[in-house]
């Protein structure tokens, strides 16, 4: 935590880019070991996942006696968790979304390469 607070990062943002590392990476190993994406980043990023903080707001609302400190310990646990989820899953979906795109106009660009070598070379029938 010390190295958090040196470098003025919240964990939220550390925690978002960690999986957009962890995405970035994924997009071209998926190619390397012919597996689909999911299977390369949901399981790299379930420890970053805040199991502490969303059992101490549970408990804190199930605990609640009306006690404004209650109250708000159990509301800041939960919105800090919901947040970093949220950040992780942003930073899962954005590369996804931006390689998919990336390498749809490559694969366009392929075939339409090698339709083009089977028309020059005569073994292409036109319909």
């Amino acid at each position: 935590m010390r190295y958090v607070r040196e470098i003025s990062m919240s964990v939220h943002n550390l925690r978002g880019d960690g999986s957009f590392v962890v995405s970035l990476l994924a997009v071209k190993v998926v190619h390397w070991v012919d597996v689909p994406n999911h299977v390369l980043t949901i399981p790299s990023v379930i420890p970053m996942i805040p199991g502490v903080l969303m059992y101490r707001s549970l408990l804190a609302f199930i605990n609640l006696h009306g006690v404004i400190g209650e109250v708000t310990n159990a509301f800041a646990n939960g919105i800090n968790s919901a947040l970093i989820i949220f950040c992780i899953s942003l930073g899962v979906a954005i590369p996804n979304i931006f390689a998919r795109r990336y390498i749809a106009k490559d694969r366009q660009r392929y075939l339409q390469q090698q339709l083009d070598l089977r028309r020059a070379r005569g073994k292409f029938l036109e319909w």
